[in-house]
């Protein structure tokens, strides 16, 4: 969630918008089940607006008037570089979370790997050290 967070707020979205609540939500739940990104209506409105007491309308509200902060005053050059193609217009709400949930699928992927190589590499070294004390041993 920390990761999202700090996302959401580089692109300029703040706090103190409904609607960021509602976009950290939306967000944890497309990277749970990318099924949500084919339905945005049907799907993630009213399961955002069931478990924020709201309406599905509202929801959509909310996440519009975001996705235009961070299009309008936020940090614009951040989501063109962070999305797979040309952004000429502002995009819809579905647009906006796909490009978010496939940014922080692919951070986490990247995250991952850097931790495995290191991994590697300890226990590379902790192989090395233990040849080497074989062989101290031995002479």
């Amino acid at each position: 969630m920390r990761d999202i967070q700090k996302l959401v707020r580089s692109l300029g979205i703040g706090g103190n918008y409904q609607g960021y609540r509602y976009l950290l939500y939306a967000l944890s739940l497309c990277l749970q089940n990318e099924d949500y990104l084919l339905s945005v209506s049907k799907l993630l409105y009213p399961e955002i607006a069931h478990t924020y007491q709201t309406s599905a309308s509202s929801v959509e509200r909310n996440l519009r008037t975001v996705v235009s902060v961070c299009w309008e005053r936020g940090n614009r050059p951040l989501l063109e570089s962070i999305s797979l193609c040309p952004l000429s217009s502002k995009p819809t709400i579905g647009e906006f979370l796909d490009i978010l949930t496939e940014y922080l699928k692919d951070s986490a992927k990247k995250l991952i790997a850097s931790n495995s190589m290191y991994l590697f590499f300890v226990a590379l070294t902790d192989c090395i050290y233990a040849i080497f004390f074989i062989l101290l041993r031995g002479f």
